[in-house]
């Protein structure tokens, strides 16, 4: 047989390689509700520990609820963003980016209002005509600039808007990209006059989860078959003044991207992971105070500059990791941030088989504990387990900037416990059931055996208290013969006078007697027969003294030989007992010839019964003698079966009167006679 720890890993491990492949084929699907653990996971990390900076190398110029008050609602004329390009562009930045989209002609410029307004005056229209357009304005001002454009991704085609007119180069290192990137359709733009003129248009769209979340933006997107950068590689490839960007590209996922001899990790999506700051104003510039020229151009000198809007009510708002709702301008900054600084969290393609490998080498100890040691020690193990997970995933995110899933890891060992201590439940069932069906054969078996014991000592007790009225029977009828025989010797020769009346009424009086004890043997039989069934005997008032002297002579059957003197002390006026009359006779016939034989090789042979009110419910009865008394070590199991200190006895006389005597509802004990034998006491209910 097995031993229980070598049995009990051995099903430990059958529970963990049934639940360890559904638990890695559910990992590499990645359904939504494990994704959702992780990034939270990941959310707490940059909530708990948020980027920190000491200076802004991006600038925002806002298009800020004040700005909208003091120069009216949007959108604007492109006449004032030119105005703000311009300023930007005589500080002296590395890039400028626009996170506004121009799909259509601005409805304000002169030559829109001409045709929208037909009333206007005819020389007003001739100076309204002259004038350029907002677009034109606009178009200039980015034509002398570093300007990045912002573009939109769709997920259907747009064949009415003109798709990006100005491409970057993007260059494949490695197997193909696109594999692993999610494919638009299409992209809505910029119009042409503006667009021909920035130098590099990005993708500004943000990639939200479903939880709308922004944790990730992408370094290079898929529209159909054709790759373009984002709006942040787009920008830091103007400022180097390259004309295009590499994507790495191996088996597992995208690696990352290359720019200007810069490699810029990403996950195998192709997205960054930015690692978020609070929301600081500081980075911020209102476009009110730019146009109304308060701003010292030297706090955008050197730095990137992204013109957008954090109004609320333009509805540009989406949630970060960090709990806090940003504007889509503020989280492209702070994703050109991370890159400048060197800051992105990595996400490497080894993470899912680290994690997973994590989760076998847990699952391997958790198994192994489980089997070896106790259920307070392997949780304890757990959890030290669970701090170990967790405490790693933190530090490599804290130390190395690296996200590595705890959760994945944490949530199978936690299952596979759940099965481990389950199906140790159910094995202790089973065993439990197993035990209490053992139990009940075994009782069956106790009560079978219990019967034949009681069978060996009904016949015990039959033999032994049927042995006192048998022997009077053959008395009797020996007698009984003896006097017919010498009757029959002195009758004379003819036969007369052998059946004189003296003969037959002393042979009458002895078969009367003999009858007596037959029926007292049956009397015997059918008590010893309710004792062991344990069934109420029937009773009847009876007088206590006949009952008394008859079993005095019946004890002293068989030993007149050793002239015992017995003396019956009995109380006068005794009132009559409850008791059945042949059961209370046998236990002071048992107890009168006990004592004739304790006394037959004493100095002193006496045996004295006593009867007394002991009080006004009960009558005791002693029987007393001159023996030799009972040795100590007897003394504490006398009543009990199969207990003798005689030789030929068999040792269940005591016990079945003790029986009897309980049964009647009194008590039974062993004291000591003032002769210094033994007495026996016994009490018995009076009638009511």
């Amino acid at each position: 047989m097995l031993p229980r720890s070598f049995a009990l890993t051995f099903r430990n491990w059958r529970v963990a390689l049934v639940l360890l492949p559904l638990a890695i084929a559910l990992r590499i699907f990645d359904p939504w509700p494990v994704e959702q653990l992780r990034l939270q996971l990941f959310d707490l990390y940059q909530e708990i520990s948020p980027r920190t900076l000491e200076s802004y190398p991006v600038v925002v110029i806002d298009i800020d609820e004040t700005s909208m008050s003091a120069l009216g609602q949007w959108p604007w004329p492109r006449s004032l963003l030119a105005e703000l390009v311009d300023f930007a562009a005589g500080a002296e930045v590395h890039a400028i980016g626009f996170d506004i989209l121009f799909p259509d002609r601005d409805r304000l410029s002169p030559d829109n209002l001409i045709r929208q307004y037909q009333q206007l005056a005819p020389d007003l229209q001739d100076a309204l005509s002259v004038l350029p357009s907002n677009d034109a304005v606009l178009a200039n001002s980015i034509a002398r600039a570093p300007v990045v454009l912002g573009v939109a991704l769709s997920p259907v085609g747009l064949p009415e808007v003109d798709t990006l007119s100005q491409r970057t180069a993007v260059f494949e290192k490695g197997d193909n990209p696109r594999e692993f990137m999610v494919r638009y359709g299409g992209v809505l733009g910029n119009i042409a006059l503006i667009a021909d003129q920035s130098r590099g248009q990005g993708i500004v769209s943000l990639a939200t989860r479903r939880d709308s979340v922004v944790r990730r933006l992408p370094a290079v997107v898929r529209v159909n078959e054709s790759l373009f950068p984002a709006f942040s590689v787009e920008l830091l490839r103007v400022a180097a003044g390259v004309d295009s960007v590499s994507v790495f590209t191996e088996r597992a996922g995208i690696k990352g991207l290359s720019l200007a001899g810069q490699f810029m990790p990403t996950d195998g999506s192709g997205q960054f992971w930015p690692h978020f700051s609070r929301h600081d104003p500081a980075r911020f510039i209102s476009a009110r105070d730019v146009l109304n020229g308060s701003v010292d151009p030297g706090l955008l000198a050197e730095k990137f500059v992204l013109i957008g809007t954090t109004a609320a009510g333009l509805g540009d708002l989406s949630a970060t990791p960090v709990g806090e709702n940003m504007s889509g301008v503020e989280i492209h900054a702070q994703m050109l941030e991370t890159l400048l600084t060197g800051g992105l969290l990595l996400r490497p393609n080894f993470a899912v088989t680290a994690e997973i490998a994590v989760t076998l080498i847990i699952s391997i100890f958790l198994v192994s504990a489980h089997a070896r040691g106790k259920a307070i020690s392997t949780i304890a193990f757990s959890l030290v387990l669970a701090f170990a997970v967790v405490g790693s995933s933190w530090l490599l995110f804290a130390l190395e900037s690296l996200l590595l899933d705890a959760t994945y890891p944490l949530f199978v060992a936690m299952l596979l416990y759940v099965f481990l201590i389950s199906g140790g439940f159910l094995r202790e069932e089973r065993e439990r059931r197993r035990r209490e069906e053992r139990l009940r054969e075994l009782q069956d078996e106790l009560i079978n055996v219990s019967r034949v014991s009681a069978m060996s000592q009904l016949s015990s007790a039959l033999a032994h208290e049927l042995n006192q009225p048998l022997t009077a029977i053959i008395n009797y009828i020996q007698a009984s013969r003896r006097v017919i025989t010498k009757a029959s010797e002195a009758a004379p020769p003819d036969g007369a006078g052998a059946s004189g009346p003296e003969t037959i009424e002393r042979v009458g009086s002895m078969m009367s007697k003999a009858l007596t004890q037959a029926e007292r043997a049956g009397g015997i039989i059918r008590g010893l027969r309710g004792t062991f069934e344990k069934r109420e005997a029937t009773r009847a008032p009876e007088e206590l003294a006949p009952i008394i002297e008859e079993a005095i002579l019946l004890g002293q059957i068989g030993s007149t030989r050793n002239r015992v003197d017995v003396k019956t002390v009995l109380s006068a006026n005794l009132p009559p007992v409850d008791v059945n009359r042949i059961q209370v006779q046998q236990v002071i016939v048992n107890l009168v010839r006990n004592a004739v034989e304790a006394v037959s090789d004493s100095q002193l042979r006496r045996v004295t019964v006593e009867a007394f009110a002991r009080s006004a419910e009960n009558l005791e009865v002693v029987v007393a003698d001159s023996g030799p008394g009972v040795t100590p070590e007897v003394k504490g199991k006398l009543f009990k079966s199969f207990v003798t200190t005689k030789d030929s006895g068999m040792g269940i006389g005591l016990s079945i009167c003790h029986s009897i005597v309980e049964m009647h509802g009194g008590e039974m004990w062993l004291g000591e006679s003032a002769d210094g034998g033994a007495a026996f006491h016994f009490t018995l209910p009076i009638a009511g």
